[in-house]
């Protein structure tokens, strides 16, 4: 039995000890990322504040969520960044915003809102670009645009908005009916 007992205490501890230097090399080779990484982020994240502070302090937007998420996902985490690239994400974001900003004030939010939008957001950003970045970021961020209202407003559709309020924002959506058919 202890022939037995010491192959299983010896796999045991071969297996902690593989464990062991895979767990070190992981954290090595995420330090290596994090230090090679620094100062892309710090410029991107930078980048994502002056976003904000343009867009609340000199366009007045009560609530500018897309500016920084704009800026941060087209600055990326790399220093190789190609202009094409930041272009791209940054018209699909700027298309699928605006667009879904323009129809949402009209149409209001909910399910059949959020495909149409996503429709047409597409088949402008396929229009405009031949790859299927900008079509697939202004899709996304139709979607989060559309659909970020009625999700404040527990899920019910909403069909109008206030006009001093900037549509998609979440406190600018008012819901108007529900959507269960119990009273």
């Amino acid at each position: 039995m202890s022939g037995a007992g010491s192959t299983v205490a010896g796999s045991v501890g071969r297996r902690l000890l593989r464990t062991r230097q895979e767990s070190a090399a992981w954290v090595a080779e995420g330090w290596r990322r994090a230090r090679s990484a620094w100062f892309a982020i710090l410029q991107a994240a930078f980048a994502a504040g002056i976003a904000f502070g343009i867009s609340h302090q000199v366009l007045g937007h009560p609530a500018p969520i897309f500016a920084p998420i704009a800026a941060w996902i087209a600055l990326g985490f790399s220093e190789d960044r190609q202009l094409r690239r930041i272009l791209e994400i940054s018209a699909g974001v700027a298309l699928g915003v605006g667009l879904a900003e323009l129809l949402v004030s009209g149409i209001g939010t909910g399910a059949w809102q959020i495909g149409l939008v996503l429709v047409l957001a597409a088949l402008v950003g396929r229009f405009v670009d031949r790859g299927q970045l900008v079509a697939r970021l202004a899709g996304s961020q139709a979607i989060v645009v559309v659909g970020l209202p009625a999700t404040a407003a527990g899920g019910r559709p909403t069909t109008s908005r206030s006009p001093r309020r900037t549509p998609g924002a979440c406190r600018g959506s008012r819901p108007t009916r529900r959507w269960s058919t119990s009273r």
